[in-house]
């Protein structure tokens, strides 16, 4: 997982069944669909951490509320607790 998905995938649908090479989108659903279990924990929050805030202000076409509304609470609660 931390080394295909996050390294070397360089396209995948979007959650609108879209075919896209957004590496932040990629990076950005892995803990939408992947079990926590198998999840690179520190990659991910880092990563949201770090684009949370950009994404918020200047959206890119994926992040809507239905994306948004697939994001885990152990991710959700990392962003949350950066306030």
């Amino acid at each position: 997982m931390a080394n295909y998905w996050w390294n070397d995938c360089f396209y995948k649908h979007d959650h609108h069944h879209r075919i896209t090479t957004d590496q932040e989108y990629i990076r950005a659903s892995i803990p939408c669909w992947v079990s926590q279990h198998y999840v690179p924990k520190e990659k991910v929050l880092a990563f949201y951490k770090e684009h949370w805030n950009g994404w918020c202000e200047d959206p890119p076409n994926w992040f809507d509320d239905e994306f948004k509304a697939s994001i885990p609470a152990y991710v959700m609660e990392a962003v949350e607790g950066e306030d």
